[in-house]
Formats: C-alpha cells, sequence, structure tokens
C-alpha cells in the first residue's frame, strides 16, 4: 500500500472497520482538521479515523504504521497549541471520541476509577461525585475535553495545588503502540514501588507520540464536607508571591485550589459576559482565588478568615471576600 493514492488508501481503512460505517469519515470533518479557535490546521478533506473498539484501533494503527499514512492521534480536541490536528492535508486524525466502549469501573475500596479513554472528563467528575468521591482533575474544557487526552498532556487543572497533575493520580494506564501491539500497565502497583522503568509515566504526558492511551485507572479522593472560597485583592505582584507563601504555610490537605487573574483580563472577561463580574475588580491589579476543601466546616472557614485578617494587616491585600453561597462560588469559578 506505499505510495497507494487517497481513495485506495480510504478503502483499505473501511475494509478494515467494515462492520462500522461510523468508524471512517469524510463529511464535515472540519471539526478534526482545526483546533476551536480556528487558529491552527486546515479546511482541506481530511480522512477521520473513529475507532470505537481496542482491536479498532489496533487495526489502524497498526496498517498505517506498515503503510507509512501519518496519523495525528485526537481527543477532544480542546488545546490551545494546534498538537491535535494535521498540518498537511495527508496527515489523517485518529479521533478517539468514541472510544467508550467499556463502562466506567470504580473500586470504592481502592479509590481507584477506570475509565476508557474516550471518556469526557466531566463525565468522569460527575461518576465520582455521585459515588461520593472527588475526581483529581477540574479544567476549563471539562465539558468537552476526554481522558484519554487530558493524560497524553498531563493535564494539571484547577486542584493542581492539592493534588498534582495527573502524572501523580494515574495509577494504571493501557496503551496501543504503532505496531498495533498492547502495552498493558494496568496492573496498579503500590506508591512505594521502585522495581523497573517506569513505561507509565512515560506515557503520560507524551501527547501521542509514543503510543495512543486506550484505558486509564486513576485515583480518586474522598468528597470533602466542606468548601470555602475566597478572592484576594493584591496591588502589586510582590505582595502575590507573599500571600502565595503564607497560603504554603497552611496546613497539609486543606488548600484545594490557588488561581491568580489580574485586571486586565478580568475586564476582558466583564466585557465578554456584557455583566458585571461578582466581585469588585476596582480594589487591585491582581486577584486570587483560594478555596479551601475539608472535612470540618467551621474550623475551614475560620482559617480562611484568620488568614484574611492577618494578610490584610500585613499589608499583603488590600481587599478580600469570601463566597457566602454555593451560587457565589459557583459564579466566581465560572468568571475564572
Amino acid at each position: 500500500m506505499k505510495g497507494a493514492s487517497q481513495q485506495q488508501t480510504i478503502a483499505a481503512f473501511r475494509l478494515i472497520s467494515s462492520s462500522d460505517p461510523s468508524a471512517v469519515i469524510l463529511d464535515k470533518t472540519s471539526k478534526y482538521s482545526k483546533c476551536w479557535m480556528n487558529k491552527f490546521g486546515h479546511d482541506n478533506p481530511t480522512v477521520v479515523l473513529r475507532p470505537k473498539t481496542l482491536p479498532q484501533l489496533q487495526a489502524f494503527l497498526s496498517f498505517a504504521n506498515r503503510n507509512e499514512i501519518p496519523l495525528v492521534p485526537q481527543s477532544g480536541n480542546t488545546g490551545l497549541v494546534g498538537g491535535s490536528v494535521p498540518n498537511a492535508p495527508d496527515e489523517h486524525v485518529l479521533s478517539m471520541d468514541r472510544f467508550t466502549a467499556t463502562p466506567i469501573c470504580l473500586n470504592k475500596e481502592e479509590q481507584i476509577m477506570t475509565l476508557d479513554a474516550g471518556v469526557v472528563l466531566q463525565d468522569a467528575i460527575d461518576f465520582a461525585k455521585q459515588h461520593n468521591f472527588l475526581f483529581p482533575l477540574s479544567i476549563g474544557s471539562s465539558g468537552s475535553c476526554l481522558i484519554g487526552g487530558n493524560v497524553a498532556t498531563n493535564a494539571g487543572g484547577m486542584y493542581f495545588s492539592r493534588f498534582g497533575s495527573l502524572r501523580e493520580n494515574v495509577v494504571g494506564l493501557e496503551a496501543v503502540l504503532p505496531s498495533g501491539e498492547i502495552l498493558n500497565m494496568m496492573k496498579c502497583v503500590l506508591p512505594k514501588d521502585s522495581v523497573g522503568f517506569d513505561l507509565r509515566s512515560l506515557f503520560i504526558g507524551s501527547e501521542g507520540t509514543l503510543g495512543v492511551i486506550s484505558k486509564v485507572a486513576v485515583k480518586v479522593h474522598t468528597m470533602p464536607t466542606s468548601r470555602e472560597l475566597a478572592i484576594l485583592a493584591c496591588d502589586s505582584f510582590d505582595n502575590v508571591r507573599k500571600i502565595n507563601e503564607k497560603i504554603s504555610q497552611l496546613s497539609p490537605g486543606l488548600v484545594s485550589a490557588v488561581e491568580l487573574m489580574d485586571s486586565s483580563v478580568l475586564e476582558m472577561v466583564r466585557a465578554r459576559l456584557g455583566k458585571t463580574i461578582c466581585f469588585d475588580i476596582t480594589k487591585g491589579h491582581y486577584y486570587i482565588a483560594l478555596e479551601f476543601m475539608g472535612f470540618d466546616e467551621m474550623s475551614d472557614r475560620a482559617q480562611l478568615e484568620a488568614l484574611l485578617a492577618s494578610a490584610l494587616d500585613e499589608g499583603y491585600i488590600c481587599d478580600g471576600i469570601i463566597a457566602q453561597s454555593l451560587t457565589h462560588l459557583n459564579e466566581i469559578w465560572a468568571t475564572r
């Protein structure tokens, strides 16, 4: 097949997936061939492969590898740097957006969720929440990004301060190599394990260059019973650094998120939303969203109030508010 025409290549891919017409698409492919900002990619007709099962994924990869057909692995295509879209007309897209054949599985005793790579992140978050667990990743594109892409890019998200990136939370992984071979790293080893090469970690953040992630096992965490959010206004970046140092001295396991916003960006958001932001953006040049998640509401609230009072007294912040309701809290995060 080397040197085959586009039509011959398409026919071969369709033969591979003959029982599943939706596995190879040629029409209305712009959402796959261009990024959502219309900044990267192209408008040319693109062959999009959409495997639904592990054998389909193996067959597509091994055939393309044998015949030197360039494939661009793609997850939810929510990235900002063009890494998930083709750069040339002869590059085909391998989309994982249908790869959800295996139901989400939760081992409550081990606190481990097992998911196919095509699961939407928000669905994973909601599934964990239904069982009183917190999924360790939350990002702005949660409603459209896929867990395989999250792992392939080692996503951090707003809970990074508490749980770290996905590299710290993925305990098992399955990937398909370009040859079609399956690399099974789903055995969830002890955190203290130090035997041999850490191939699982090698694939996390590899962005499809070593193979295509097909399944992951992720640590989930007991759902906190209290949640507090404050906005701290600072008049200089030096004070931002000072307040961040104070935050780092708080009790481990209390801070769940620390996010920085500046006044110019907030003004752009206000103009975009066409309405007033739910906190005053005229008090400083920088604004820190500081969230606590814990298991003692009174104690957590008291520690947050004490931090604000101390920071005000020391002049590190020029204003501070605490969300007064869950609705207010969600409005602040929506702004972020």
